[in-house]
């Protein structure tokens, strides 16, 4: 009994002091842990923006992202963000310029397969993402060619760039994120399919469209069911309470969301104006020359152009009477806004025909 008792005693003195070694040797080594971390950050975000010789970590609604500054002088910033990989999140680094352009992306963690993750990392695949802004697609099988044998894990990291873009312009441009033009009220009734690539594969959209309105779209894919059949629930309702296909993604289905947004916006066809279509009336429209508005008045009778009457301008005598009676000429002969502009007044004639399209789409169908 003694033994034991014994035994126990010097057991828990060693382990005392183990203990007490551990935490001495955390201690220590702690505090270099993270300067090693601190360095590793400082080098990533010094390699995506070269020029800045500051960057200042802000966190914004959840949001992470480093202020770089170069003599005091802000020059874009470095977005965290993310985006899911075939096995769990990509993480990224995606550094901005101060226009909201792209300037570099670095993948930063990944739980891909060994040797499909790495395809992703490379400079060619990466270096597709520079320059882009808000507004363009950044999606694999559009303006984005996949590493070979890694689509799942490219989307991934398409989808983590375009998060960050939308970042960008919310927290450090302090706009809102912009709404790319998608003009219904032209649309004719009917039903519409489009297409886009989705988590795992094509995301296809029927759309119905009624009195210039979207009413209904179905949804079919082959996304994991878990996660993508909320965002099939979802994205149609919001994007028929907007009336827009840019809409918010269902968190955790962002992958399919984003799908379903492209898929409705390839579906719907650009609205053409054909004034062969245009109800009978006298239409007014503005546009800006190089001097100033220009206002007009078109009257359209029979589906034609019966005439075209300049209101009001600011330009210089000298380009109006240039542009003004050959663009109304040719509008007349080809009973189109699609003519050509007077050489050497240029603005006079974008001005105008702007006023006439304008006028001209604000006249109701017949």
């Amino acid at each position: 009994m003694r033994e034991i008792i014994k035994l126990s005693l010097i057991l828990a003195v060693i382990c005392s002091i183990a203990g007490a070694a551990l935490a001495a040797t955390y201690s220590v080594t702690s505090d270099i842990i993270v300067e090693r971390q601190k360095a590793e950050l400082q080098s990533r975000l010094q390699g995506l923006l070269p020029l800045a010789d500051t960057f200042t970590e802000t966190t914004a609604e959840g949001v992470i992202y480093y202020l770089a500054t170069r003599a005091g002088q802000p020059i874009g910033a470095v977005m965290v963000a993310a985006g899911r990989g075939y096995a769990g999140p990509i993480e990224l680094l995606v550094s901005f310029s101060e226009d909201g352009r792209v300037q570099g992306v670095k993948v930063t963690g990944h739980s891909e397969t060994a040797g499909i993750g790495v395809r992703v990392e490379t400079a060619d695949f990466l270096g597709q993402f520079v320059g882009k802004g808000q507004g363009q697609p950044v999606a694999v099988g559009q303006d984005i060619v996949a590493a070979t044998g890694a689509t799942i894990s490219a989307r991934g990291v398409a989808a983590g760039v375009r998060q960050a873009i939308v970042d960008f312009s919310v927290h450090v441009l302090r706009a809102p994120p912009a709404l790319e033009e998608f003009n219904l009220s032209r649309v004719r009734d009917g039903i519409y399919t489009g297409e886009a690539p989705g988590f795992l594969g094509p995301v296809t959209v029927e759309v119905t469209v009624l009195d210039g309105k979207i009413t209904q779209i179905t949804v079919r894919h082959a996304d994991t069911p878990e996660m993508a059949d909320e965002a099939a629930k979802i994205i149609p309702q919001r994007i028929i309470d907007k009336q827009h296909f840019r809409v918010d993604a269902v968190s955790g289905a962002s992958a399919t969301s984003e799908a379903i947004m492209a898929a409705v916006r390839k579906a719907v066809p650009e609205p053409i104006l054909k004034i062969s279509e245009l109800a009978d009336g006298a239409y007014e429209g503005e546009g800006e020359g190089l001097m100033g508005p220009i206002r007009v008045r078109v009257t359209v009778q029979g589906g034609r152009v019966a005439n075209i009457a300049v209101l009001a301008h600011s330009e210089t005598p000298e380009y109006a009477d240039r542009a003004f009676p050959g663009i109304t000429a040719a509008v007349m002969e080809k009973q189109t806004v699609q003519v050509d502009v007077v050489s050497g007044a240029t603005a006079a004639s974008e001005g105008l025909l702007a006023a006439l399209r304008t006028a001209l789409e604000s006249a109701p169908l017949r």
